[in-house]
């Protein structure tokens, strides 16, 4: 599934008067150096997780990415 697009590192300073100063101290980028932020990232490989999964309990996402690099290491790819 496509990332939310949460890109940015930030500091939180609570005030005295109760309110907050956020300041942001860094950015997540692509190898390309392409932002991420309100984008998100697509990924490569799809692995939807369905209700159903979460109601069991189980991670369909992480259990293709085992599936992915075990094969990819038994190929010498990893």
């Amino acid at each position: 599934m496509k990332t939310f697009g949460k890109g940015s590192v930030q500091l939180v300073y609570d005030l005295s008067d109760d309110s907050s100063l956020h300041v942001t101290v860094a950015r997540w980028l692509t190898p390309n150096r392409h932002q991420i932020d309100q984008q998100g990232l697509q990924p490569d490989i799809e692995a939807m997780l369905t209700e159903e999964d979460r109601a069991a309990g189980r991670d369909s996402q992480l259990e293709r990415a085992v599936v992915y690099l075990s094969r990819a290491c038994a190929t010498g790819r990893c």
